[in-house]
């Protein structure tokens, strides 16, 4: 495996590289405008080091392969990124987590697995050098700003699809947006002796508390409780989180708001493993301070109160809807657009009031760029032949017939030489009438572009309401401007075999006369039961 890293390497920095542009660097000059302007990579190398792995475990899966390893990174790079009134620049890089690889779907050819998918199982530990003005300032914001960058890239469910195979034999779309496997819901109800983060004069310090959850890329807080050093929460300001992997961990931290100063840090629980939390719920947990816990002056690990949880755990139960709670999920893989609406798009989901945003490039999707073999023999071949050769000693030469020759040197390898064959093909033979269907269908799929997103949009619902609800979808271009809409009826959905609707959907477009536009979209729901 480490070989096989060694091999994907380039094809991994060139999509860190790409994501640096597309996503980074536009956030970075967001969030941090005394940078003043947009970032622009100036120079972009992540040096000769690449990742080891160590604890390697592989599983069979009914749709290929899955390995769980420990990734390790300490490279020396070269990464410098510039505005008009900043220099940024990063030397170093480590990094350390535990990552899950997918070799997926199996082929029966070579090379023998569509893709491979490489996603952290929980948010990796990140640690940079940084160059120029980030050495005395600005690099907590940077470095969180990258953390959660990190997580909404590389975190599950959140992957890089590296494409091995053709287009033909594996749906890259559709495994950058892996199935959930079990839903915890979390509530937080009261802590007790948490430690006080604001000090009065006449009476005893206080602390405004508020509970904050991790589990996997997703992240819970709390409401704010009224300052007391024994809070109590409402139960019923819960959150559902969705869970892709067996082995993740439930993180529990509490804190004290601050309006005009960073938020204290009260203690932590120590992780609680996903499958066994439930176990835990209404019981007392131990905090413990930790190095964020710096109103202690206590050494890290100390007791410093006790919390209590509601933490329900629910099985997936597809076909199933007599349950409390389903789970909708909305599966956007790809549209077909227009070439004149550009070439990236976003879909807005809107179920019940709530509303989740895909984006074009939500999935890191990165393709093995494959020598085609005509095209090389094609290129031997007119050398040979410019060369003074004849036809006979150049086919010799590639191990084929002077007909093959002939049809080989004929061949286009472009979309035009293509339309142009097709053509030819259509104004003569018995075959007139096919060819030209065949020539307006090239035609129409060169005037489309398809844009991949990659993503997927989940509600926990109600059953005792979702039939009277009604999914909308908004499609626009990348910064907004509706230009297309589509609605359902979750009834239509719930009639549907199975509880799901496959798609393709169309979407309306708003200007009259224009074509609905295509979209690989499925929507379906999924029945919840509780395992407490």
């Amino acid at each position: 495996l480490n070989q096989g890293l060694k091999v994907l390497w380039p094809h991994i920095s060139k999509a860190v590289h790409q994501e640096l542009i597309d996503n980074v660097l536009p956030k970075l000059s967001q969030d941090m405008p005394s940078f003043g302007g947009l970032l622009k990579v100036q120079r972009f190398s992540l040096g000769e080091g690449t990742p080891r792995v160590s604890n390697f475990r592989v599983l069979r899966t009914p749709s290929g392969l899955k390995a769980r390893a420990t990734v390790e990174l300490q490279a020396a790079v070269d990464i410098e990124f510039s505005a008009t009134l900043a220099t940024v620049g990063i030397s170093a890089v480590q990094l350390s987590g535990d990552m899950e690889i997918a070799l997926e779907p199996i082929l029966d050819e070579v090379p023998l697995f569509g893709a491979v998918c490489i996603g952290f199982i929980a948010p990796p530990d990140l640690q940079l050098e940084f160059t120029g003005v980030l050495q005395v300032a600005n690099m907590e914001v940077f470095q969180s700003v990258l953390n959660t960058l990190v997580v909404q890239k590389l975190v599950l469910p959140n992957r890089v699809i590296v494409q091995l195979a053709e287009d033909s034999q594996v749906d890259v779309a559709a495994l950058a947006v892996p199935e959930p496997i079990a839903v915890l819901r979390v509530a937080a109800l009261s802590a007790r002796d948490l430690l006080a983060g604001d000090w009065h004069i006449h009476k005893k310090g206080t602390s405004d508390a508020y509970v904050k959850a991790r589990l996997g890329s997703e992240s819970w807080q709390s409401p704010t409780a009224p300052p007391t050093c024994h809070p109590s929460w409402d139960s019923s300001n819960d959150h559902f989180f969705l869970a892709f992997h067996d082995e993740l961990h439930l993180s529990l931290d509490v804190y004290d708001e601050d309006k005009f100063s960073a938020h204290d840090h009260l203690g932590s629980v120590k992780p609680l493993p996903l499958r066994d939390a439930h176990q835990h719920s209404r019981r007392l947990l131990e905090l413990f301070t930790t190095s964020e816990t710096t109103i202690s002056a206590d050494k890290q690990g100390t007791a410093c109160g006790t919390l209590r949880m509601q933490l329900e755990n629910y099985n997936l139960t597809p076909g199933e809807l007599g349950l409390a709670h389903s789970l909708v999920v909305i599966r956007v893989m790809r549209v077909w657009l227009p070439r004149n609406y550009g070439s990236r798009a976003r879909i807005e989901v809107e179920l019940n009031e709530n509303k989740q945003t895909i984006r074009s490039g939500t999935a890191t999707i990165v393709k093995v760029k494959k020598t085609n073999h005509d095209e090389v023999l094609k290129q031997v071949a007119e050398r040979c032949l410019r060369a003074g050769q004849d036809a006979s000693a150049t086919a010799q030469l590639l191990g084929i017939t002077q007909d093959d020759l002939g049809l080989l040197i004929a061949a286009p390898t472009d979309a035009a030489g293509r339309q142009r064959q097709i053509r030819r093909e259509a104004s003569r033979g018995d075959h007139a009438d096919a060819s030209t269907s065949a020539v307006d269908k090239q035609v129409e799929e060169d005037s489309l572009e398809q844009v991949v997103l990659g993503g997927a949009a989940h509600f926990i619902e109600r059953m005792d309401g979702l039939g009277k609800q009604e999914l909308r979808l908004s499609l626009s271009g990348r910064w907004g401007g509706t230009f297309g809409t589509y609605t359902v009826p979750m009834t239509k959905v719930l009639a549907e075999p199975g509880f799901c609707l496959p798609g393709p959907i169309w979407f309306s477009v708003d200007k009259a006369g224009e074509p609905k536009i295509k979209a690989h979209i499925e929507v379906s729901v999924v029945g919840l039961r509780c395992a407490n």
